[in-house]
């Protein structure tokens, strides 16, 4: 059996891909490739939670109520035999298996880390094909923020920067790719810029399609718009970080807080959320720093000479800084009957 082992990365548009891919599930097992259902879906975040060193604390657990060592064992100890006795049961016409989760790069970080993983795939699976998606690291450290602020961090922007390091292996590709190398061998790792002029038919779908095997129909898939996370602006950002600030994400316990949520959700749905453009002077300034690890990176895994990533636009933050009083208006409305929806609040 192949394994198509899809690690993310982070912030490229992953949650697409898995919408699609599960959307799609049908269509792909008439072609011999499979998705699995052991691993919780669309994101198969189970395996990498399996796969990550004891030390480690991650929401993945608190949010399900594993709050120490022996309940997080007791919750994962029947991964690798789920996940084998899901790839027996499959019908003899599947040849396939794709595993999807971003977490794969966000949270395998130790060689030891991965050389579990390969235990729990290798007697499973004969050929295992390792495939990300990477994207210039100032425009992730950017998404990136967006996201931590979705989730109820407090840090400014500038103070975020500071894990856009070239020491960090989720920023460093290089680094990155040589640690999943060394585990799985140089031959079962590919990737791939994350670009519109470089996807196979200016559609990262099609390109991830393409890039399975060769030979996939994709007539009968369905391309329908697919949920997406869409970046805040800049005035969302600075107001989520003020609903961080004001109302915390969690509670004591470590469980969600639903005011906080109420209000999340306000202010994502509205258009205030999405306006403003955010200042970013440091951005040259990160990919010049990447320039040496983006060239080995592309030398040695994308087989091109040079850095792969262009010197990146730095917005001043001045563009679409006007705000129309309606947005307001609409932001609040929301907002207010989003509290008023708990009395407690």
């Amino acid at each position: 059996m192949r394994l198509v082992l899809h690690i993310g990365t982070e912030k490229t548009a992953t949650t697409t891909l898995q919408h699609f891919l599960y959307r799609n599930r049908a269509a792909l097992a008439e072609q011999g490739y499979a998705l699995l259902s052991s691993l919780l879906f669309p994101k198969n975040r189970k395996l990498v939670a399996y796969c990550m060193d004891d030390s480690q604390t991650d929401g993945f657990f608190t949010q399900r109520g594993l709050h120490n060592l022996e309940q997080r064992r007791h919750y994962l100890h029947s991964v690798p035999q789920d996940l084998a006795q899901e790839v027996t049961d499959l019908p003899a016409s599947i040849h396939t298996v794709i595993i999807t989760s971003e977490h794969f790069h966000s949270r395998l970080h130790r060689p030891d880390e991965l050389q579990r993983l390969r235990r729990v795939l290798c007697p499973v699976f004969a050929d295992i094909h390792i495939l990300g998606y990477f994207r210039e690291q100032s425009a992730l450290a950017k998404s990136l923020y967006s996201t931590a602020m979705r989730v109820g961090r407090t840090v400014t922007f500038e103070q975020s920067l500071g894990s856009a390091r070239v020491d960090s292996l989720y920023y460093n590709y290089h680094l990155l790719l040589s640690q999943w190398a060394s585990v799985f061998g140089a031959a079962s790792v590919q990737a791939r810029l994350f670009a519109r002029e470089a996807f196979v038919g200016g559609d990262i779908r099609r390109d991830l399609l393409a890039q399975l095997g060769p030979g996939i129909d994709a007539a009968s898939f369905a391309f329908d718009r697919e949920p997406r996370n869409p970046g805040l602006g800049g005035h969302g950002l600075l107001l989520a970080r003020l609903i961080n600030q004001a109302c915390p994400a969690n509670r004591a316990d470590g469980s969600l807080n639903p005011n906080w949520r109420r209000l999340m959700d306000a202010l994502t749905v509205s258009r205030l959320a999405y306006q403003g453009a955010l200042a970013f002077p440091q951005a040259a300034a990160i990919h010049a720093a990447f320039h040496q690890a983006n060239v080995a990176f592309g030398a040695a895994f994308l087989g091109i000479a040079g850095n792969p990533f262009a010197v990146p636009e730095t917005p001043s933050g001045v563009a679409d800084d006007r705000v129309m009083l309606t947005d307001v208006a609409e932001l609040v409305a929301t907002v207010a009957a989003a509290t008023a929806a708990d009395p407690a609040r």
